[in-house]
């Protein structure tokens, strides 16, 4: 549990490890480049792995320490995608009478409501994170004084939501090994709107890959087929509104041309 703001030197630290592993992973493997993903494999379970989340102390360190700049007022540039195609949804949304009800599954201590927050003139959300237990905790602590964002373990509390709402997944899924699942079981609360961003998508079809950019960790990473998404989210009764692709490029210099996504991939949906 983490108890304490975390110092300048902390994050300086956390920031600078991060530029040089992006930095490295640009470079090709004969200069000692290391590419963020690394092999092909058909299953989930047959990537060699040693971490299985992001719940490692690395990672919740250095999301309190951001969030919490952002929240003291000293934002990071480089958080705002998060928020990119979230923030008009939720505007639009918010026509209505009613506070606009989020549910963000692998929202991590909750940069994309404090995203929202500074820029909505009036935050009329209800704002739900679904994360690792470790992750939640942090964010309790965080938000203490906040009742319009909550922390969730698991997915038992969609039951007690009304329909309606948003379910938002930005970067989270592709960490779930049953992801088909997973997607069907926050889809039972019936949401009118499911905006998915930063999906690892493309035209090829499945297959997961060793993901080892993140600190203290090397994580099984679905690259999706873009159109599996889409036909499981539209059998469920959500027509599909939009699609696109996000600014940044996805560096896959360890795959063949043709497993290479370009750029990660948003889908929005509504409810028929």
């Amino acid at each position: 549990m983490i108890g304490r703001r975390p110092g300048r030197g902390e994050l300086l630290v956390a920031t600078l490890r991060s530029a040089i592993q992006t930095a490295r992973a640009r470079l090709p493997e004969r200069l000692g480049g290391r590419g963020p993903f690394v092999g092909v494999y058909d299953s989930y379970r047959d990537v060699p792995s040693t971490s299985t989340d992001h719940a490692g102390d690395n990672w919740v360190r250095l999301c309190v320490a951001e969030a919490t700049r952002l929240r003291d007022g000293d934002g990071l540039d480089r958080w705002q995608t998060k928020s990119r195609e979230l923030e008009p949804v939720v505007v639009a949304m918010l026509a209505g009478d009613h506070p606009v009800q989020v549910v963000d599954f692998g929202g991590a201590v909750g940069v994309s409501y404090l995203l929202l927050k500074r820029r909505l003139h009036d935050v009329r959300v209800a704002y739900h994170v679904i994360d690792t237990p470790q992750i939640c905790g942090a964010g309790r602590e965080l938000f203490a004084d906040d009742p319009a964002i909550s922390f969730h373990e698991s997915t038992a509390f969609l039951a007690s939501l009304p329909a309606g709402g948003l379910l938002t997944i930005a970067n989270a899924l592709q960490y779930v090994e049953d992801w088909r699942g997973q997607l069907r079981e926050l889809l039972r609360f019936r949401p009118s709107h499911v905006l998915l961003t930063q999906l690892t998508a493309g035209e090829h079809a499945q297959y997961a890959t060793l993901q080892r950019n993140i600190p203290g960790a090397a994580i099984a990473h679905w690259m999706f087929s873009e159109r599996d998404v889409i036909e499981l989210v539209e059998s469920e009764g959500y027509r599909l509104l939009y699609r696109g692709r996000c600014q940044n490029d996805l560096n896959q210099i360890h795959h063949a041309e043709a497993l290479r996504i370009g750029q990660f991939r948003n889908l929005l949906f509504h409810a028929t």
